[in-house]
């Protein structure tokens, strides 16, 4: 179906191909991660280096992507790349870390892995011993929360990680900031009920609530910016570019003019 699709976190160099024409994205590619890893690399002269990579979409472009511009540069060789299969992942880790340690020259290792996949895999290395290693983490796993890699941030001393700018919208961040539980409990969005219940231990459900918390006191500078991930920034430019295709449409539309081409009025 000829359906655009406009995505604010889908980073997969695979998503730039032409069979993919009507998907959009607001978010920079993994084409783009690579050429700031493989700065990296030069920047610190690091001219071998290995990969490890969930055995899928997001892990073999970002992969291949590498390699072409280490082709590009040659300035940089791939020594080996490892692939964790989504099925099977646990029992597979063992081997993969254990063939990683063997390869003693090569202090530099990229991750493509994300979420339970990069906590699984640390967590075996941690259990390995394999240290003395540089980690460069791409997008998705130096996005992740101190919570998931938090008890292995010994084994990630000097890592470095690889993220899409994360720029702040101080209008949205204002409007975060004057969010209370009654101004929400007049919302659309259930999902506030389980916030105020989580964080504040409040029930926006109570009729005869007296704490001041769960009534009228905002959201504290701490709260907003927990809220705030790196990738809400293109979320909010997905909306807009979607709104704004949307208005132009229905303007064509009601003005009855003619289209020259695709998207496109006289």
């Amino acid at each position: 179906a000829e359906i655009p699709i406009i995505s604010f976190a889908a980073t997969s160099d695979e998503l730039s191909s032409a069979q993919f024409r009507y998907f959009l994205r607001t978010v920079p590619s993994d084409s783009q991660q690579v050429r700031v890893q493989a700065d990296l690399f030069e920047h610190f002269q690091w001219t071998y280096v290995g990969t490890v990579a969930l055995d899928d979409s997001y892990g073999r472009f970002g992969v291949s992507a590498l390699q072409s511009e280490s082709y590009k540069r040659n300035t940089f060789c791939i020594a080996f790349s490892e692939f964790i299969p989504r099925l099977r992942a646990a029992q597979s880790m063992t081997q993969i870390v254990s063939r990683i340690k063997q390869q003693g020259n090569v202090k530099v290792v990229v991750v493509w892995v994300f979420g339970g996949y990069a906590k699984q895999f640390f967590e075996e290395a941690h259990r390995q011993k394999l240290s003395q290693r540089t980690w460069i983490l791409g997008d998705a796993t130096s996005t992740d929360g101190s919570d998931l890699l938090g008890p292995y941030f010994s084994l990630l001393d000097g890592a470095l990680g690889v993220q899409p700018h994360n720029r702040k919208y101080e209008r949205f961040a204002k409007h975060l900031a004057s969010l209370t539980p009654n101004k929400t409990s007049f919302g659309r969005n259930p999902w506030w009920a389980e916030y105020w219940e989580q964080f504040r231990n409040c029930s926006v459900q109570t009729v005869n609530e007296t704490d001041p918390k769960c009534i009228d006191v905002p959201l504290s500078r701490n709260e907003a910016n927990e809220l705030f991930d790196p990738y809400l920034v293109y979320l909010i430019d997905a909306i807009y570019a979607a709104a704004y295709a949307l208005d132009r449409s229905i303007r064509c539309r009601d003005s009855e003019e003619k289209h020259r081409g695709p998207g496109e009025c006289l």
